[in-house]
């Protein structure tokens, strides 16, 4: 199905960045100077019990489940808390570009599952 046609669809387009200096600044506190980019990541939502996740520009289009985007999720938070820690490096938080993508994903899933619509995202 084509997701323009499925009125539950959403289709969210966002931009790439391009970080000009203080990429890592930022964990400290401090500015950085960045710009969007013309290159960009689309995800369609729709109902469903997988999520497709494709980015055209990077050759990459993978679906998950709920299950998988919880689990995802829990071991994203972990990481993060052993870097709060002292206990790992911040590159072992997001080990792939997509799971950033991925975890906000489930996050906005899971937030809003009491305000969005039955028929939007449903859950096992």
């Amino acid at each position: 199905m084509n997701p323009t046609s499925d009125p539950a669809a959403i289709k969210v387009r966002a931009p790439g960045k391009l970080i000009l200096t203080g990429e890592h600044a930022v964990v400290y506190g401090n500015p950085a100077i960045a710009t969007a980019i013309n290159k960009y990541v689309t995800t369609t939502i729709k109902p469903a019990l997988e999520f497709e996740f494709t980015c055209n520009q990077l050759n990459y289009s993978h679906q998950l489940t709920i299950s998988e985007l919880r689990h995802l999720k829990h071991r994203i938070q972990q990481q993060y808390n052993e870097f709060l820690h002292g206990k790992c490096e911040l590159a072992a938080v997001i080990l792939r570009p997509m799971e950033l993508l991925q975890y906000s994903c489930i996050n906005f899933t899971l937030s809003n599952r009491n305000k969005c619509s039955s028929s939007l995202v449903r859950f096992k």
